[in-house]
C-alpha cells in the first residue's frame, strides 16, 4: 500500500511539529552565545584591538561593514564603490559585500568601531546560526536535547570552525536552516498556500544573496538534489505536489528579482564586471583523507594528523571537510538502522551528496590530486556554479548530520539497553569535534592617525597612495585604516576582485609601476634604483589615479618604503600618528625631482 510521504511526515515528526517557543527557546539561544563567547574568549578579553582569527579577509569583512552604512548615509550605491581601486571604481557584487550582515551591525559599527563590530558577528554567527538549525530540527524530533545537540553539530562544526579564522560571509548561516524549514513546506507537507511558501523562501533567498552569494548558489544546487532525491523515494507523490511547489518556486523567483535583481544587474551589467571563471577550480577541494584526519582547528589533531592535513590542497580556512570516524560510524548507522524513515533517507542521501560534490572535479587524496573523476565535474563548468568552491559544500553535509545526530540522540533515549552505548558514541563525537582553545586571535594595531586629528590634514575624499599597498588578501590593513578614518580618504589600491584589462578576473586594481616598486619593498625591503624612467612611470600612475597625498603606516621594511618616498618626492614626510605623510603631491613634479 502506498502511503504519501507528506501522511507520514506528522508521525515522522513524532509528537511535536510546531516550533519551540517562549523561555525555553530562547535559553538555548543564550546558551549557544555563552559558548561562543567561551570559544571566542582570547580576542573578548580586548575586542577593539584584537579580532577573532587571523589576519587578510578579516580586515575587508571589517571594511564592508564599515561601507554599507557610510554608503548609505552619503546616498551611494552600497554596492558599488570608488572608496577603493580608484579611478574606476570597484564592482562589489564580485567579492564579499556583506550588505545584509552590515546593516545588522550598523549599531555597533557606529557605536564601537569596526573592529568590535566585526568580533561581535563572528561570535553572533556561530551561535544564531546553531540556534535556527536546532528550531529546525526540533520540528522532527521530539525533546529540546537531541535539537541541542544537532544545533552545536552545526553551529561549532569543522565548517564553522574553519572559516571562522576570517569568513565572516561564510559563517552567517542562519538562512541554510530555515530555507530546508520552508522547502519542507514547498515540497513536502504544502499546508500553507503557495504564494505565502514562495514568498517566504524568495526573502530568504534575498537575504541569502545580501550575505553570500556563492552560498545562495550552492544552496540551490543542495535543494535541487533533495527535490531529486525526495522525488525519486516517492514518486507517486510527485504528480498530486508538482504544481504547488513549483508555483510556490515561481513566486519565490519573482521576489528575489523584485528585491535583489537590481544587485544581480549591477553584478552582470553594470561596470567593472568580471568574466570567465573567478575561482582556480580543482584546488579547493575537500580532500578523501579530511574526512577523517582533522585540522589545526581541532582540539584534538596529534602532530602527525597535522602534518599529513598541511599538505591538503588550498588553504587551513577551506579544508572543513572533518566528519571523525565517531561521527561518520554513527551517521552510517543511523542511515542504515532508519533508512524506513522519510527524513532519513532523505537526508542521508542528501548529504552523502554535498559530501560527493565538496570532493571536487577529481579525487584529492593526501593533498594529491588523482585521476579519478567525480560528479562534481559534471556541474564544475555551469554558468555560476562553476564559481563555487566545492570544499564549501560541505556546509550542508554538517547540516544533514545534525539532523541525524538529533535522530540518533533520540533513539537512544529512555532506553537503558543503548543509552550507555550511544553515550559512549556520542562522547567519542564531542571528543573528536572538540574545538582547538584557545581560538585563534590576533592584535590589531591601528595608528592613532587614522582615528584622531592626523587623518583630517587630507581634505575629504582626497586620493591617497597608502604603503603597504593593497592588492591582494595581505596586506590589506589599509583598508581597516580607511574604514575607520570614516572613509575621509579615497585610494587605488583594495582587496577585491575586478577585471584585468582583458576582463579577466584579478584580486586587486591592474598591476603597475607604482605596484611593482611598492609590493616589492614590503616582500623584499629592496626597491629599484629611483631611474628617470621609473620616476616618470610613478609619476604617471599618480596623475592616472588622481593622488594628492602619500601615506606610509606600520607595514615590514618601513624604513626602506619612507626612505624610497623620500627620495621620490624629494621631501621628508611629516610624522603623525604612527604614519609618514607627503601632502599636497604634484605628480608632475615627480618627474622632474632629483
Amino acid at each position: 500500500m502506498t502511503t504519501s510521504v507528506a501522511a507520514r511526515a506528522p508521525v515522522d515528526a513524532s509528537r511535536r511539529l510546531e516550533l519551540p517557543r517562549g523561555i525555553a527557546s530562547l535559553g538555548v539561544l543564550a546558551g549557544y552565545a555563552g559558548i561562543a563567547l567561551l570559544l571566542f574568549r582570547q580576542t573578548w578579553g580586548d575586542p577593539a584591538h584584537r579580532i577573532i582569527g587571523g589576519h587578510g579577509d578579516a580586515e575587508a569583512s571589517m571594511w564592508y561593514l564599515a561601507w554599507a552604512p557610510w554608503a548609505l548615509l552619503h546616498g551611494q550605491d552600497p554596492l558599488v564603490t570608488h572608496q577603493m581601486g580608484g579611478p574606476v571604481g570597484v564592482n562589489l557584487m564580485w567579492h564579499t559585500p556583506q550588505t545584509l550582515t552590515a546593516l545588522l551591525a550598523w549599531p555597533v559599527t557606529a557605536t564601537a568601531g569596526p573592529v568590535v563590530a566585526y568580533n561581535v558577528m563572528m561570535t553572533l554567527a556561530p551561535a544564531v546560526s546553531a540556534w535556527c538549525a536546532y528550531l529546525v530540527i526540533h520540528r522532527h524530533v521530539p525533546g529540546h536535547l537531541p535539537a541541542v545537540l544537532g544545533g552545536l553539530l552545526y553551529g561549532l562544526s569543522p565548517y564553522m570552525l574553519a572559516h571562522s579564522v576570517g569568513h565572516l560571509n561564510l559563517t552567517t548561516v542562519w538562512v541554510p536552516p530555515l530555507l530546508l524549514l520552508v522547502l519542507e513546506e514547498v515540497l513536502v507537507r504544502q499546508r500553507r498556500p503557495w504564494l505565502l511558501s514562495g514568498l517566504a523562501l524568495g526573502v530568504l533567498a534575498t537575504c541569502q544573496l545580501f550575505i553570500s552569494e556563492e552560498l545562495l548558489a550552492s544552496e540551490a544546487l543542495i535543494a535541487a538534489i533533495g527535490a531529486v532525491v525526495l522525488a525519486v523515494l516517492f514518486r507517486p507523490e510527485v504528480g498530486p505536489r508538482l504544481g504547488h511547489a513549483l508555483r510556490a518556486v515561481a513566486v519565490a523567483a519573482l521576489a528575489v528579482g523584485a528585491l535583489g535583481g537590481w544587485a544581480i544587474g549591477i553584478q552582470f551589467l553594470g561596470a567593472q564586471r568580471v568574466h570567465g571563471g573567478v575561482q582556480p577550480p580543482g584546488i579547493y577541494v575537500t580532500d578523501l583523507l579530511n574526512l577523517g584526519v582533522p585540522t589545526d582547528v581541532q582540539g584534538l589533531a596529534p602532530q602527525w594528523a597535522l602534518s599529513l592535513s598541511s599538505g591538503f590542497t588550498g588553504n587551513g580556512s577551506e579544508q572543513n571537510g572533518y566528519l571523525g570516524i565517531p561521527l561518520l560510524a554513527l551517521l552510517a548507522a543511523v542511515a542504515w538502522r532508519r533508512r524506513d524513515r522519510p527524513l532519513v533517507g532523505v537526508t542521508a542521501l542528501t548529504g552523502l551528496a554535498a559530501v560527493v560534490l565538496s570532493l571536487g572535479p577529481s579525487l584529492h587524496v593526501a593533498g594529491r590530486r588523482t585521476h579519478v573523476p567525480l560528479p562534481e565535474a559534471l556541474i564544475g563548468h555551469l554558468p555560476v556554479l562553476a564559481n563555487l568552491l566545492p570544499s564549501r559544500l560541505m556546509l550542508y553535509a554538517f547540516l544533514l548530520a545534525a539532523v541525524l545526530l538529533a535522530v540518533f540522540v533520540d533513539d537512544i533515549r529512555g532506553r537503558r539497553a543503548t543509552a550507555v552505548a550511544g553515550a559512549v558514541v556520542l562522547a567519542a563525537v564531542a571528543v573528536t569535534l572538540f574545538p582547538r582553545l584557545p581560538f585563534p586571535s590576533s592584535p590589531v594595531s591601528t595608528p592613532p592617525f587614522f582615528t584622531g586629528a592626523g587623518v583630517r590634514q587630507i581634505p575629504q575624499d582626497e586620493v591617497a597612495l597608502v604603503a603597504p599597498y593593497v592588492s591582494s588578501p595581505v596586506p590589506d590593513d589599509p583598508m581597516l585604516w580607511q574604514a575607520l578614518s570614516g572613509m575621509r580618504f579615497r585610494m587605488p589600491e583594495g582587496y577585491y576582485q575586478g577585471p584585468d584589462r582583458n576582463g579577466h578576473r584579478i584580486y586587486g586594481p591592474v598591476p603597475s609601476t607604482t605596484s611593482a616598486v611598492m609590493e616589492a619593498i614590503w616582500a623584499t625591503g629592496r626597491a629599484q634604483a629611483l631611474s628617470t624612467a621609473l620616476r616618470r612611470g610613478i609619476a604617471a600612475d599618480l596623475e592616472a589615479w588622481s593622488v594628492r597625498d602619500i601615506l606610509v603606516g606600520p607595514m615590514p621594511h618601513r624604513e626602506e618604503m619612507t626612505a624610497f618616498m623620500t627620495a621620490l618626492t624629494g621631501r621628508p614626510p611629516v610624522e603623525s600618528g604612527g604614519v609618514a605623510l607627503w601632502a599636497h603631491v604634484d605628480p608632475e613634479r615627480l618627474a622632474a625631482t632629483r
